[in-house]
């Protein structure tokens, strides 16, 4: 019971309407931070991101990602000294140079360049950029964890679900100092978990806009993707995989057949139901000796072994893993996603990523195979 004069103590809730209130004040800011995930959310990252106002309006930032997520790891190099992945986003306009690969792409997100900027989530924290930032959360039932120290700042730690990702449970450290966030604890239903922390966080510093921005190197390749359409009638890129039973397969080698690849991941609800639909379609009359169906698994759980995989895809069909391999080439921003590839070696239908339910995604493929079967 709360006495005459004596004002109740702030609520989980109130703790997030604070933060929120503190992020609508901020207008720039730049931090250092790690990302330390395990099962499907596996990996460890660190790196530099910076935040500003767009000239437009919304927030422009620059992000590195160290090491870069196409880095295959050796002997020789640490990761602290891994070639980098940077980022760079402002308005429409979006540019990637991967230090693994040699390659810098750029393009804008009107004209399908949103791929570039797939892997933001692991440096930049949206939130900081929401009007709303903990909405969902504030939809649902918050509790106080206990205190903790994020690189020497003490932090109130909040915890609750997320049902934009399926009900995540979800921890935010909100520093008691300024009520903003140093970081978070996200674990997915699938069990998958990270935790990612801020350090020399500096809110509205001047940041100068010629320090968002990054350029190609005298070695890379440079790509304009708003010139490279991924659509009905543009030639599909070739790759090179191998299936869970160890076969090789190579797109270019199905030429003559029509490719239907369908991409998921096992952490990924939607694919399921998906998965099934193809497959039903795949035993029918459409799924003749004319046509090949392939399961391409990208961003997979790397605790998974490959026999596990074909078992959590569940299909009849060959199911290939390592499908964040091609993503770039893909425009793949995330899963599910559906590709039809005539005889040729071209787009027939193109699903990136698939946004219909599972019966219409399987009435859109059976549609394209009778048309495409008919021609042939």
């Amino acid at each position: 019971m709360v006495g005459c004069g004596v004002e109740a103590a702030p609520s989980p809730a109130d703790r997030l309407r604070a933060a929120t209130a503190a992020i609508q004040g901020l207008e720039s800011a730049t931090y250092d931070y790690t990302y330390r995930g395990t099962g499907s959310l596996a990996g460890s990252y660190a790196g530099l991101v910076r935040l500003a106002p767009g000239a437009g309006g919304g927030t422009n930032y620059w992000a590195q990602i160290r090491p870069s997520p196409w880095w295959e790891a050796d002997d020789s190099t640490p990761p602290t000294e891994a070639p980098a992945l940077t980022l760079s986003a402002g308005g429409d306009r979006v540019a990637a140079r991967d230090g693994a690969t040699r390659t810098f792409r750029h393009g804008t997100i009107s004209g399908g360049a949103g791929h570039l900027v797939a892997n933001a989530g692991i440096a930049v924290l949206y939130q900081l950029m929401d009007p709303e930032p903990f909405r969902s959360e504030l939809e649902g039932e918050t509790a106080f964890g206990e205190r903790r120290s994020v690189n020497g700042v003490l932090c109130d730690v909040i915890e609750g679900t997320n049902a934009s990702f399926g009900g995540a449970r979800i921890e935010w450290f909100i520093a008691v100092e300024d009520d903003l966030p140093r970081g978070y604890r996200f674990v997915a239903a699938d069990g998958g978990a990270f935790t990612f922390e801020m350090a020399n966080f500096q809110p509205n510093r001047a940041i100068p806009p010629q320090s968002l921005a990054i350029s190609s190197q005298p070695d890379d390749v440079v790509s304009d993707e708003d010139a490279r359409p991924i659509e009905v009638g543009a030639e599909a890129p070739d790759w090179r995989l191998t299936d869970t039973d160890g076969d090789e397969i190579r797109l270019s080698a199905l030429r003559g057949r029509i490719v239907v690849l369908e991409v998921g991941a096992s952490w990924c609800g939607a694919c399921g139901a998906l998965s099934a639909e193809y497959d039903r379609v795949a035993r029918s009359a459409l799924g003749g000796p004319s046509v090949r169906f392939l399961a391409l698994r990208a961003w997979e759980n790397p605790d998974l072994s490959p026999a596990e995989t074909a078992r959590l895809a569940d299909t009849g069909y060959p199911v290939i893993p390592g499908g964040e391999r091609i993503a770039m080439d893909y425009k793949l921003a995330d899963v599910p996603a559906l590709f039809v590839i005539d005889a040729g070696g071209r787009f027939a239908l193109v699903h990136n990523p698939v946004s219909v339910p599972p019966a219409d995604a399987a009435r859109d493929l059976e549609d394209a195979l009778r048309t495409l079967v008919v021609d042939r």
